[in-house]
């Protein structure tokens, strides 16, 4: 309610439409959000989490093209910052830019050789990718199984990955193991939607077929 009072009271500066912005988005109100975002940004084009948050925000409706304008403008001006290379990369691999968006996890696992997400996010593309030019069972391997390492507690979708990474190597007992683990994983948690998923790639891996994006 603060920032809604200051708006009424003057002609405010970009960070208050910024604030109001990102107090809506995480009340779930992501349309009223990107509104006041976009208005930062009108009265700041540079302000560089108006565009980050924006960019994340447009990228959660689906308005991917829009999204990657926002966070690559945000990025330019802080190349350092971890979250909003991210979500570049995320979205690049949403827009199937996947080359690109591996140059960002390479970025990310420079400045953190421990990076999780990095890591999955490469793997998974080398794993599954439709074209088989942008696959690679080696590197899918070492990542996948390296995240695993690093990962402080098992994890389904982790699992999951090495198990696709595995199958894609030909080392489809490995997968099939890998992917039962990712299934009692997810089972434990809940994870209905998951374990199904987990359930028609174990099929594939039992009768030696890798799993690929369609």
């Amino acid at each position: 309610q603060h920032p809604r009072a200051e708006l009424r009271l003057a002609p405010l500066p970009a960070a208050i439409h910024y604030n109001l912005g990102f107090a809506l988005v995480n009340q779930g109100r992501v349309d009223e959000g990107i509104a006041e975002y976009e208005e930062a940004l009108r009265i700041e084009p540079s302000h560089f989490r108006a565009n980050s948050k924006l960019g994340i925000a447009l990228g959660s409706k689906g308005r991917l093209a829009e999204a990657l304008v926002h966070l690559e403008k945000a990025l330019s001006s802080h190349p350092e910052d971890v979250e909003t290379r991210r979500w570049v990369a995320v979205t690049l691999t949403l827009e199937n830019r996947v080359e690109e968006a591996i140059v960002h996890y390479r970025k990310l696992l420079q400045a953190d050789p421990d990076d999780l997400d990095a890591m999955h996010g490469i793997a998974w593309i080398r794993a599954t990718h439709p074209d088989p030019a942008h696959r690679d069972a080696q590197e899918a391997v070492a990542l996948a199984e390296r995240a695993r390492e690093r990962s402080p507690k098992p994890d389904a979708v982790i699992l999951d990955t090495l198990a696709a990474a595995y199958a894609e190597a030909g080392r489809f007992d490995e997968a099939a193991a890998a992917c039962g683990q990712a299934i009692e994983l997810a089972r434990g948690a809940g994870q209905v939607k998951n374990v199904d998923r987990f359930r028609a790639q174990l099929e594939l891996y039992r009768a030696h077929k890798p799993f690929h994006l369609d």
